[in-house]
């Protein structure tokens, strides 16, 4: 539906005398500001309705017109002249009444003249009144953005994907491989005994100088030290001194029980 136009004129401050059309209304913080065509806002508290008197205009901005062609006239205040024929045709200027009122009938002694300041003069033709827009005829209405058919019919297959039931497969079992070998059968069924081994490791390593240096000058240094050390074996290495030392110590014990 197509919106009313409705003009506002600027009544005070630098825009004074300017005529906009409303474009918004809208809420912020409780407070509810009328937006113009001119970029400018300004606060319902400070703008008068339609009114063709200027009693109305006491403290407020703006003031909404029945047309741009019906505005309020801005008129300078301008002492009246008054020539008078006895003193040769001299001009004589006459205060307007607020002067007259403030100075009690003393004209040299008028404070806060009103002469050359601005007033302001109702329109020539007599307006329509009719009450202030509503927010709900100009409420700022924030547009939904249009639906791609092609994406919305993607989150629907995708939706349709989410809500199937997911059905996990079994997991298969591993078949552990039955060792015949009579020898891993008596090894894994016969009782185990504690039996220290002597396992001798020929490895590269730092100097007894170089652990004392990271011991010394690195926090827990000699700890880090050792476990540099340790993060470098090769296990297979020691896999293969251990079966060295196994297969010595066994052959040693077999060589006893035999004598």
């Amino acid at each position: 539906m197509r919106k009313q136009k409705r003009y506002f004129q600027w009544i005070d401050g630098e825009m004074k005398g300017d005529i906009v059309l409303l474009e918004s209304i809208e809420e912020f913080e409780g407070e509810t500001f009328y937006n113009f065509d001119d970029g400018e806002s300004c606060n319902l508290r400070f703008i008068s309705k339609m009114t063709n008197s200027t009693a109305d205009l006491k403290n407020k901005f703006m003031v909404e017109i029945e047309s741009p062609s019906n505005p309020w006239v801005l008129e300078q205040i301008q002492p009246k002249k008054y020539i008078d024929e006895s003193m040769k045709g001299e001009d004589i200027d006459i205060p307007s009444l607020h002067d007259m009122l403030q100075a009690h009938g003393d004209t040299t002694n008028i404070e806060n003249s009103d002469i050359g300041k601005d007033r302001l003069v109702p329109p020539r033709k007599e307006q329509m009144i009719i009450d202030l827009p509503s927010i709900d005829e100009y409420r700022i209405k924030t547009e939904e953005p249009k639906k791609d058919p092609v994406v919305e019919q993607q989150k629907t297959v995708e939706t349709k994907v989410e809500k199937q039931e997911v059905v996990e497969q079994p997991k298969p079992v591993e078949n552990k491989q039955i060792s015949f070998d009579p020898v891993k059968i008596l090894v894994d069924s016969c009782k185990k005994h504690d039996t220290p081994v002597e396992l001798s490791l020929n490895m590269k390593l730092p100097s007894k100088y170089i652990a004392n240096i990271a011991s010394s000058e690195f926090e827990y240094g000699f700890n880090k030290f050792i476990d540099c050390i340790v993060s470098d074996i090769d296990t297979k290495m020691i896999i293969a001194e251990l079966k060295k030392a196994l297969s010595s110590a066994y052959s040693n014990s077999m060589s006893v029980e035999e004598n």
